[in-house]
């Protein structure tokens, strides 16, 4: 009896995966509407829906975690052209609204062009914002902040149902 449990478990366990469509995070190639502060004409920006780029691709808000490495830029124009060009910025981590750096407040922060992630998150924890801002007044429009989740997983929390040499599952 217990073993046609955990068939029926495996068996919904495997419908669902089948039946469930893998997240894309593709963004499409929409421009940001440009910022104009006071006593500055607006610019034209050329900013896409993602200027943020993960070793040169465009990054996929939905795989990244604190389990993700590579170097980060941000990107004006297409992130997927050669024509991309590369804009200075600041990254820091946020929690609980503190800076979360040795360096101290957020405009002390070194400027990049591009960034490797290790590096940054290092002091990380689950649940605090990843801040990306750009240092120039009219490329703030590109500005992210990305709240950082544990580990990068497609399986759910509780994904083995069944019970394994007589004890439950994980």
């Amino acid at each position: 009896m217990n073993w046609k449990l955990s068939v029926l478990k495996i068996i919904a366990l495997v419908g669902l995966f089948l039946t469930i469509q893998p997240a894309q995070a593709k963004v499409k190639a929409g421009r940001l509407t440009p910022v104009a502060h006071r006593g500055e004409p607006a610019k034209k920006v050329n900013f896409y829906g993602n200027p943020l780029t993960l070793n040169g691709k465009p990054l996929n808000y939905s795989s990244f975690s604190m389990s993700s490495r590579g170097i980060l830029a941000v990107v004006e124009g297409d992130p997927e052209s050669k024509d991309a060009t590369k804009v200075p910025f600041r990254v820091y981590l946020k929690r609980a609204g503190a800076v979360v750096t040795p360096y101290g407040s957020d405009n002390t922060q070194p400027v990049y062009y591009e960034i490797e992630m290790a590096a940054v998150l290092a002091l990380a924890r689950p649940g605090d914002d990843l801040v990306i801002e750009p240092t120039r007044k009219p490329d703030l429009v590109a500005k992210r902040v990305i709240k950082l989740r544990p580990l990068n997983t497609c399986l759910p929390p509780n994904w083995l149902f069944f019970s394994v040499n007589g004890l439950p599952g994980c």
